[in-house]
């Protein structure tokens, strides 16, 4: 605790709560430093008082001229609904454009700025969900409608009073104030974006990201002078005629692209659907070959012998420890050669039994025990373990055999039988196996006699 200069004791420092506009502020303008802030109020507040001084002039014309702004205004703000986007483009235009520049020409800048405020304030609910967003753009189009339809108007003032009544004069003119309007109304809106990034604007990112749509707006305003200028010679019944053409015109463009964005992320999602497609089935095809490599290791280096035998009895591949149990030495030996060569010819039907039942789908495996020939003329005791198998690179099915040398354990138990059944000094039958020899022949005989 500190003393003041006086020795008394200071009072602790209490944080101060933000205000309630700061706290409005933090809550609906949190990405919005004071520049940006400023710039914001600015733009809708001089926005505001353009809109109140047009809506004033425009009640204020003869009950004609009203009818025929209403009708404008209505028409511009119904097509900002039907926005026309072009595949392949981010940006969209409408065709609210050509209204709002036929009542610039033949109603002044007030009916042109509230056509003009009317159509951006339904674009911007219907893409923006931020109430600043929907506030500020139709303010900054006011600015620039009004700023450069006024231009407009007097720039033609001024031709006529100096005799100049071109009409190729007024199709320039327009189509100028359309680009101006297009620049004037980009920058108001961009200037945002880079007060709250404080960063410059450049021109390149300007006609980068929307030149193409002020060639629209020159277009939208070489329409209504069209329009205009048959009005003037004809009367306002053409422009009666006109709008309806005009507006199905636009609709028919917009279902018309819209159709084609749709195809488009039609076709782009089956390409996606193909290109994933095929990257599973690369990534299945490089699973496979791992497989096949683990499965050729594991066969080729394992210590029993194994060999893959299809259904007409010929050895398809074998492994070395096969081979040497077999007393071989080179795989030729083995490979499309019949079982038969090397299984002992009272076990060669049993073995073709058994194969026979896994191709019929009798079984699904088998095992058993036979006598196999090597090749130096001995025979030997194995195990054959055998079940279906299909390899990676064949759609035929054969039969994998696992062959295991039983010699030892044959002896074995033949040596155990020897000391059960005979007399360990003379190497006679003992009276445990007469008495399973006698055992046996009274079965037989009482069998043979029917008792």
């Amino acid at each position: 605790m500190s003393t003041s200069p006086d020795n008394t004791l200071s009072e602790p420092a209490v944080p101060q709560s933000p205000s309630a506009w700061r706290q409005l502020h933090q809550s609906l303008m949190p990405d919005y430093n004071r520049k940006a802030t400023a710039y914001w109020w600015l733009m809708v507040v001089t926005g505001a008082a353009i809109l109140l001084w047009a809506l004033r002039s425009v009640l204020m014309l003869p009950a004609a001229d009203l009818g025929v702004a209403l009708v404008g205004i209505t028409l511009a703000m119904l097509a900002g609904l039907f926005p026309i986007r072009i595949p392949r483009w981010t940006n969209s235009f409408t065709a609210g454009e050509v209204f709002i520049f036929l009542l610039l020409l033949l109603l002044g800048p007030a009916a042109a700025t509230l056509a003009a405020a009317g159509e951006t304030l339904l674009a911007s609910w219907r893409t923006s969900k931020r109430w600043t967003s929907r506030l500020a753009s139709p303010a900054m189009c006011s600015i620039a409608m009004f700023s450069v339809g006024s231009a407009l108007t007097q720039g033609l003032d001024a031709l006529h009073r100096q005799g100049f009544d071109d009409d190729g004069l007024v199709l320039l003119a327009a189509m100028l104030s359309a680009v101006a309007y297009f620049i004037v109304n980009a920058t108001l809106t961009t200037a945002t974006f880079h007060l709250k990034r404080g960063t410059w604007p450049q021109a390149s990112e300007l006609l980068g990201n929307f030149g193409w749509i002020g060639v629209t707006y020159a277009a939208s305003a070489s329409i209504a002078v069209l329009l205009f200028l048959s009005s003037r010679q004809s009367g306002i019944g053409v422009l009666l005629a006109a709008a309806p053409i005009i507006v199905l015109l636009v609709l028919t463009l917009h279902y018309h692209f819209r159709q084609r964005a749709l195809d488009e992320e039609a076709r782009r999602d089956r390409l996606e659907a193909a290109e994933r497609e095929a990257q599973l089935a690369a990534a299945h095809v490089l699973e496979l070959q791992a497989s096949e490599q683990r499965f050729q290791s594991a066969f080729s280096h394992a210590s029993i012998g194994m060999a893959l035998v299809g259904f007409d009895d010929r050895i398809l591949q074998a492994n070395a420890a096969l081979r040497e149990l077999l007393g071989l030495t080179h795989e030729h030996q083995l490979i499309d050669q019949e079982t038969g060569n090397f299984i002992d010819a009272r076990d060669t039907a049993a073995l073709l039994a058994k194969v026979k039942a896994l191709k019929d789908g009798a079984a699904r495996s088998f095992a058993g025990e036979f006598r196999l020939r090597q090749n130096a003329g001995h025979e030997i005791w194995a195990r054959l373990d055998g079940s279906l198998f299909t390899p990676i690179d064949s759609d035929v099915p054969c039969v994998i055999l696992q062959v295991q040398d039983i010699t030892a354990r044959r002896a074995a138990e033949a040596g155990l039988q020897q000391i059960a059944y005979h007399d360990s000094l003379t190497g006679l039958p003992n009276r445990y196996h007469f008495q399973q020899l006698l055992t046996t022949a009274l079965d037989q005989a009482r069998d043979g006699s029917g008792k």
